[in-house]
């Protein structure tokens, strides 16, 4: 009797498992896919203004000094 209710229940969780594994994980529709795209690409466009307005504020000051020297060594040339 014991092995017959334990053989049962084996074969009901196998039964349990082999239709559970024929669901296939849900699918999005086409506006949710659009939709997760859209916030991930904004994610990563508000990612890149921070490491591109970084990038900018180190390069500027080496930027300015450069036209700078470039403008007060064209001014001497031009009192020479």
């Amino acid at each position: 009797m014991k092995k017959t209710i334990l053989s049962l229940l084996a074969v009901a969780i196998l039964f349990v498992v082999f239709e559970s594994c024929k669901q296939g994980p849900a699918t999005l529709t086409e506006a949710e896919f659009a939709q997760r795209v859209d916030q991930l690409t904004a994610l990563e466009i508000d990612s890149l203004n921070v490491v591109l307005d970084e990038e900018c504020e180190s390069r500027l000051p080496n930027l300015v000094a450069s036209a700078r020297d470039s403008i007060l060594a064209e001014q001497a040339e031009d009192k020479n």
